[in-house]
C-alpha cells in the first residue's frame, strides 16, 4: 500500500458501538465504505480527504487520511476528486493486499 494511511483496528463490542460516532458513507467501492471530508480553503477553494473502512478478522479495520488531500473550486469537484482518487487506490489495494 502507499501513502500516508494508517490502519486503525477497532475492538467491537458494547462500550465501542456506544461511543462511536455513526455516518453514513458517500460511497462503496471494493469492499470498502468511503467517508469523506471537505474543508473550506482560503481564496474560495474546498478541499477534500477520505477515509475508507470494512470489516475485518479483528474488527473494523479503518484506513484513516487514504485518499487527498484533492483541492477544487468547488466543495463538490473536491469530494468528486477525492472519490474517484480513493476508488483506484482501493483497486491498487484489492489487486496487491497488503
Amino acid at each position: 500500500m502507499t501513502g500516508d494511511a494508517r490502519i486503525v483496528p477497532l475492538m467491537q463490542g458494547k462500550a465501542d458501538k456506544e461511543n462511536r460516532m455513526s455516518r453514513i458513507p458517500d460511497a462503496t467501492h471494493g469492499g470498502f465504505d468511503i467517508y469523506t471530508v471537505v474543508l473550506p480553503l482560503e481564496h474560495g477553494r474546498w478541499s477534500a480527504i477520505s477515509d475508507i473502512e470494512r470489516p475485518g478478522a479483528e474488527g473494523l479495520e479503518v484506513f484513516q487520511d487514504f485518499g487527498g488531500p484533492c483541492e477544487a473550486d468547488t466543495a463538490e469537484a473536491a469530494k468528486a476528486a477525492v472519490l474517484a482518487q480513493t476508488r483506484h487506490k482501493i483497486d491498487d489495494l484489492n489487486a496487491d493486499p497488503v
